[in-house]
């Protein structure tokens, strides 16, 4: 009988827990992840493997399993360094530093042991809960604001922690709830947070190579009551890439405009090359023969310029000609390839023409796959219809397009629907 179907059943579950080798409960935690939260067997399940005193299964349930408050301090407490780490990376600590919850709520078990981590300054630890995706909203607002629990902590500490956050992929993570709630208000006073940083913090080196970091993780959001021009004039500095990367961070708050393409500082163009879109080659060998590396270095990673194949040719040209001047070898021809390897993976669409056959299999992920179809099929379903099909008929297509992108779980399915329709439509005209 194969495992998943032993599962099914509570008593052969238990089981199965209780004597399967650790490697093997290891490896099925990381595939059941967050699905004890809402297991009736949670407890049960949790006391069952804390009890085999297994280190690789507590370290499987430190870093893959949402534990209840009582199980993830009982794991902290009791563990190696390893296990605290694991604890402080894993999924847990989004309810076990939730410190707002009430005097009867699990949440917040962890919170006290946190502080203890800030008292003694603790930086490995500190920096496996900071650089979590899981962690609180509200204490990364509390350390951007150096408030409670981070109120006490000297300068240096503060800006150490605060680098601990550059790499957690929550400050780049917009949000996918109803829009104008106070879940989406909360959501967003992170990056509101840690924007209003670059208008606070001393004007020195150390802030501004803080800043470049944070500012290449933060989700662009302006606050309401930033200046942006000023703040980027705050940063004023030549010669410096950080100060640089500061004020090019504070130009993407500035929408793609004229006013970054033609800026007398490198920095605000850049923002416009990781970001603008054209549909003309010429744009590209124009921009190139500017700023020449300045401009190949960054626009390499700008997506949109892999969507026409004269545009990508061009900028695969201006990255040889970077090459032939500079002392960096082949560096911007592999960059170049690099990116556009990852990008025919993403979107195969990109890359052929609609005659050929589209190498959509190469696509491991099922929904990007599908997703990538339904947007190749969109995109050809737009071009017959602007030759084919009257306006009425174009009006209805592209509302269906647009509910079926917006409610459909699975794209794929929109993709046969519209696949349909569209046969439909053509075989009455032809």
């Amino acid at each position: 009988m194969k495992k998943d179907r032993i599962m099914e059943n509570h008593e052969f579950q238990m089981y199965w827990i209780s004597h399967a080798n650790p490697e093997m409960v290891f490896e099925w935690l990381k595939e059941q992840k967050l699905i004890f939260r809402y297991s009736s067997s949670r407890e049960e399940i949790e006391k069952v493997l804390i009890e085999r005193h297994e280190p690789l299964i507590n370290l499987g349930l430190a870093l893959y399993v949402e534990l209840s408050g009582e199980t993830a301090l009982r794991l902290f407490r009791n563990g190696d360094r390893t296990i605290k780490k694991a604890v402080l990376a894993g999924p847990s600590i989004e309810e076990g530093l939730d410190s707002r919850a009430g005097p009867l709520s699990p949440a917040g078990a962890l919170y006290e042991d946190f502080k203890e981590i800030l008292d003694f300054f603790d930086q490995e630890l500190l920096e496996s809960a900071l650089s979590n995706g899981s962690i609180p909203d509200h204490l990364l607002v509390s350390l951007y604001k150096k408030q409670e629990p981070f109120a006490n902590l000297t300068d240096e500490q503060w800006l150490r922690a605060i680098w601990c956050t550059t790499s957690n992929p929550r400050l780049g993570t917009p949000y996918d709830g109803l829009m104008g709630s106070s879940g989406h208000y909360r959501h967003y006073k992170v990056f509101t947070a840690g924007w209003k940083l670059f208008e606070t913090l001393p004007v020195n080196e150390v802030s501004a190579l803080l800043l470049f970091h944070l500012g290449k993780s933060l989700l662009p959001y302006q606050p309401h009551d930033m200046d942006v021009h000023a703040t980027i004039k705050r940063w004023e500095k030549q010669d410096d890439a950080h100060f640089a990367g500061c004020r090019s961070a504070l130009a993407g708050l500035i929408p793609v405009s004229p006013e970054l393409k033609n800026s007398d500082d490198i920095a605000l163009r850049e923002s416009y090359y990781s970001r603008f879109t054209t549909s003309n080659p010429e744009e590209i060998k124009e921009l190139y023969e500017k700023d020449y590396d300045k401009f190949v270095e960054v626009a390499i990673y700008n997506p949109s310029l892999y969507r026409n194949g004269e545009v990508r040719e061009a900028l695969s040209e201006c990255c040889w000609n970077c090459n032939l001047s500079s002392t960096f070898g082949l560096w911007y021809a592999n960059a170049f390839k690099a990116q556009e390897e990852r990008l025919t993976e993403e979107h195969p669409e990109w890359f052929v023409d609609f005659d050929e056959d589209i190498p959509f299999n190469a696509v491991k992920d099922p929904v990007m796959r599908a997703n990538s179809r339904l947007e190749f099929l969109q995109k050809q379903i737009k071009i017959i219809s602007q030759n084919l099909i009257g306006d009425e008929v174009k009006i209805a297509l592209d509302q269906l397009q647009s509910d079926l992108a917006k409610y459909c779980g699975w794209l794929a399915i929109g993709g046969l629907l519209i696949g349909s329709l569209i046969g439909y439509l053509l075989s009455k005209w032809w």
